[in-house]
């Protein structure tokens, strides 16, 4: 098996955090396996998206003031 670069790792997280905000209902195991990427870093990245959509959104800026 032709080991995968990193780059491409962060591409198909990055398209599977996507796809598990617009299907929700989905498991990460089932979204893990549709994407070929391993739970733990498909649980890692959206846990970072969730934390940076906190802190962008609009009542934590309002809150810093």
């Amino acid at each position: 098996m032709k080991k995968r670069s990193t780059k491409h790792l962060k591409e198909l997280t990055k398209k599977a955090v996507n796809y598990y905000f617009e299907n929700s209902n989905n498991s990460l195991k089932h979204i893990s396996k549709k994407f070929n990427i391993n739970t733990e870093m498909l649980s890692d990245a959206i846990g970072k998206e969730i934390k940076k959509r906190f802190d962008n959104s609009f009542s934590r800026r309002m809150a810093r003031l």
